[in-house]
């Protein structure tokens, strides 16, 4: 176990609201799923090339793969950033300089829920669309998914490198 102090740092206000956004995502991918469970063909798309074209097919209830993904993966992330002190960080963690660290670490993880939830309730839906001959899946859609996250993660490691800086001062 690692030797970081155990201080309680409350949510930011961009934490609670990505967070939000990220439940609501969720509940609009669920809500959607089941509404156009009824109006889907046989067989959906579960995979879809670089080019967005469908590759592989399965059962409509296929639908439900990302709903149900999302959800426990939902909780990690939001439960994983109450425990900010267990997190590894890119600089030594010390009791004058947790809270902040602490905070970026909550608040990258509740960026990446909502990137998430953003990607996988996009992704049901052109499922959806795709199975009923409507699909706009393209090679954008891989870039950013790969992207985005990426450049959080850079982001924040990055604030936190210029959080070490202020303090070696």
């Amino acid at each position: 176990m690692k030797d970081q102090p155990n201080i309680n740092v409350p949510a930011s206000m961009w934490e609670k609201f990505f967070h939000f956004v990220a439940f609501i995502l969720m509940i609009m991918m669920v809500v959607y799923a089941i509404f156009m469970y009824s109006q889907l063909p046989d067989e959906v798309p579960i995979h879809f090339n670089a080019a967005g074209e469908a590759d592989n097919w399965g059962g409509k209830g296929a639908i439900f793969t990302l709903p149900l993904i999302s959800i426990p993966m939902f909780m990690v992330l939001f439960f994983l950033g109450k425990a900010p002190h267990v997190h590894n960080y890119p600089v030594k963690v010390t009791k004058g300089n947790a809270p902040k660290l602490y905070r970026e670490s909550r608040l990258l993880l509740a960026t990446i829920n909502v990137e998430v939830a953003v990607i996988f309730t996009f992704l049901t839906w052109e499922m959806a669309q795709s199975a009923q001959g409507n699909g706009t899946l393209g090679v954008w859609m891989i870039i950013l998914s790969t992207i985005v996250p990426l450049v959080t993660v850079g982001y924040f490691l990055l604030r936190m490198n210029r959080l070490k800086k202020e303090w070696d001062c």
